[in-house]
């Protein structure tokens, strides 16, 4: 996810247009000719409401439910698998001996949305287009020096200097998407290369278009008839997407029907849906983990009172009792299933009368008012702060509980001032591409501070900084591994964040829905096209 990502999870908003335009081609609420009968209609229900639709822009997982659907890139992800890789609009590619060059031999007969053909063009103006903008997801090709036109069908990138994991970036369902140039160019305002427009329209090439968009209400989508991949297979026409927080509502909808795709499952839900007839629960292992952040100001810049804190969390309890096992502990801040992980960690252990001691040490009394904030709708991250809370009020220690939006969140995090922050919050990370820099430069690096990505607890470690910067430039695992383990063990023994646990993909659905695989680098979205529901 991403120096500015993933993104993290939300991305900073300042406006939501409600949609309520009539027009037809690549935009927003299009007028819809003819109903559509609802066995070829896939209703899915997400607890976050997107923020944009602008492919070089947004980098939340709600947005992103909408333009995996509605944009391509030159390749992903193949199947269910994490390291191999399938052509979408680049049929075949090529790098040099020296991982510098990159040629992209592109399909033909592609059409955007706005009838606009695909080309190299294309393909140089998209990657343009989001290093200029230098949004969201941006960070993962800053390595490009420049995009040249080869021919019409061939496109060549060329970069500064190596960057490992290339190719695993333009799998990513964020930012390397392409866009037609035409609809950016007739809606652009004041030089804003159209980002306004594309907040809340679209123009891809991707199998469904955008037919209407009501914020924090519903997304619908429905089949572009001219998609290079044909409709012959089973696939459904239309898509709804449906922004409901409340997880209780979401299966009460799944179990009568009302509903296909339940996301974000939580473990109570999980466990009555399990004896629910016509109804199946997925829990596919994942890259997704969930941190609970501590910002680096007095008196979390002593490592003494960082430790303290680290030993007041009950992990196993969390597990057990909040989580009702649906999860594992996290081991460090790489997950445990992605490659570089170090097994050897030595992991922090709830101790109230030791964490009492270390608080003593550090100057931290009894009395003493902490703040944590957690994401509205998220119980996971609640429950987080409650065990937290019971750990810290065994030494007296009281945490005000504060339940946040996904922009309040985003905003705090990309504030610097420290001041201004609370103590703690609890955060989610699931990759752009699985690739330990994935789950490291976001969040970790100091250049990712601000505006330019996740580093919402103003870690500032030399060390780590340039271990990191030093693995981006190492071709071969063997090299960047050793170094991802000097990182690992640093961060964990200094405590920079409390590693809570290693979530499943959760998802409830109907017996009818066929189709669904869950790749672990495409969390919380779905290939619509690939989905197909019977009556």
């Amino acid at each position: 996810m991403r120096a500015q990502s993933r993104r993290p999870l939300f991305l900073v908003i300042t406006v939501l247009v409600a949609l309520s335009f009539i027009a037809t081609g690549c935009r927003g609420n299009q007028s819809q000719n003819g109903e559509i009968s609802r066995d070829r209609t896939l209703v899915i229900a997400d607890p976050g409401g997107y923020t944009s639709f602008d492919p070089h822009v947004t980098y939340d997982g709600p947005s992103a439910q909408t333009t995996r659907a509605v944009y391509e890139g030159l390749v992903a992800y193949k199947g269910t698998t994490t390291d191999q890789f399938e052509a979408k609009l680049a049929e075949t590619w090529e790098s040099s001996t020296d991982k510098l060059t990159w040629t992209f031999h592109l399909r033909k007969g592609v059409k955007f949305h706005d009838g606009t053909p695909f080309n190299a063009e294309a393909v140089k103006f998209s990657f343009d287009r989001l290093l200029s903008v230098n949004k969201g997801p941006a960070w993962m090709f800053a390595s490009i020096k420049e995009v040249k036109v080869v021919d019409e069908y061939t496109a060549q990138i060329i970069l500064k200097e190596p960057y490992a994991p290339f190719l695993e970036a333009l799998g990513s369902q964020w930012g390397p998407l392409m866009v037609s140039s035409k609809a950016v160019k007739d809606h652009e305002k004041n030089g804003d290369q159209a980002q306004e427009w594309l907040q809340s329209n679209e123009c891809g090439t991707g199998p469904y278009t955008l037919v209407r968009a009501t914020p924090e209400s519903e997304v619908v989508l429905k089949k572009f008839n001219d998609y290079w991949g044909g409709w012959s297979g089973n696939h459904v026409d239309q898509v709804i997407i449906r922004t409901i927080r409340e997880p209780a509502t979401r299966r009460l909808l799944l179990e009568s029907g009302e509903i296909d795709i339940a996301n974000r499952m939580n473990p109570t839900d999980l466990e009555a849906l399990k004896t629910v007839k016509g109804v199946r629960v997925d829990e596919s292992p994942s890259l997704r983990n969930l941190y609970l952040f501590v910002v680096f100001k007095a008196p979390w810049t002593n490592p003494v009172a960082r430790q303290a804190l680290a030993m007041s969390f009950d992990y196993d309890a969390y597990v057990k009792n909040s989580l009702k096992g649906h999860a594992t502990r996290a081991a460090g801040p790489i997950p445990v299933s992605l490659w570089g992980h170090d097994d050897s960690l030595a992991l922090p252990q709830y101790d109230s009368k030791k964490a009492g001691e270390l608080f003593k040490q550090a100057g931290v009394k009894p009395g003493t008012k902490l703040q944590g904030q957690y994401l509205s709708g998220f119980e996971d991250m609640r429950a987080a702060m409650e065990v937290l809370q019971a750990g810290l009020a065994q030494n007296g220690i009281q945490l005000e509980i504060k339940e946040v939006t996904g922009n309040a969140l985003t905003a705090m995090m990309s504030g610097t001032d420290p001041s201004t922050k609370p103590d703690f919050y609890t955060f989610y990370w699931y990759p752009d591409f699985a690739d330990p820099l994935n789950f490291l430069v976001p969040i970790f690096h100091s250049a990712s501070q601000g505006q330019a990505g996740f580093n919402g607890q103003l870690l500032k470690d030399p060390e780590i900084d340039r271990l990191l910067d030093e693995s981006q430039k190492l071709l071969e695992r063997d090299q960047r591994i050793p170094l991802y383990k000097q990182i690992q063990q640093k961060m964990v023994k200094d405590n920079d964040a409390l590693y809570l646990v290693d979530l499943p993909e959760a998802v409830g659905l109907r017996d009818n829905v066929q189709g669904y695989a869950f790749n672990p680098v495409y969390t919380n979205t779905y290939d619509y096209y690939h989905i197909s529901r019977t009556k």
